[in-house]
């Protein structure tokens, strides 16, 4: 929860780098939270309003700390517009994504590990 609260924290910033574990528990965090807000809509039986609302309020965190994450490779932010190739660039994203980070500083500041 941690790492999904700084995430949130840096709700704009797509300056800087965020590792590996900051990008995987917010992931996972939202996953949850849309799998949550699923079943609560279907035992309600009501429209999808609450995960279409969750899923506009995680939209720009989630931009954020996808392109603090390529900053962490050494990428350009550019790399998160993959997100919106659909099937192939989440499989690219997700290449991306589990992969360490540069060790030292890059020209996007200092090592988030050190």
């Amino acid at each position: 929860m941690k790492y999904y609260n700084k995430a949130l924290s840096n709700y704009v910033n797509f300056k800087g780098r965020a590792r590996r574990r900051e990008f995987w528990h917010f992931f996972l965090a939202n996953f949850i939270a849309y799998l949550v807000l699923s079943v609560i809509e279907v035992e309600l039986g009501i429209a999808y309003y609450l995960t279409l609302s969750y899923l506009a309020f995680i939209f720009i965190p989630s931009i954020s700390v996808t392109v603090r994450r390529f900053h962490d490779l050494g990428k350009s932010g550019k790399y998160a517009l993959l997100y919106f190739l659909i099937f192939v660039g989440a499989v690219m994203v997700m290449y991306y994504t589990v992969q360490d980070g540069d060790e030292r500083a890059n020209k996007y500041g200092e090592s988030p590990k050190a």
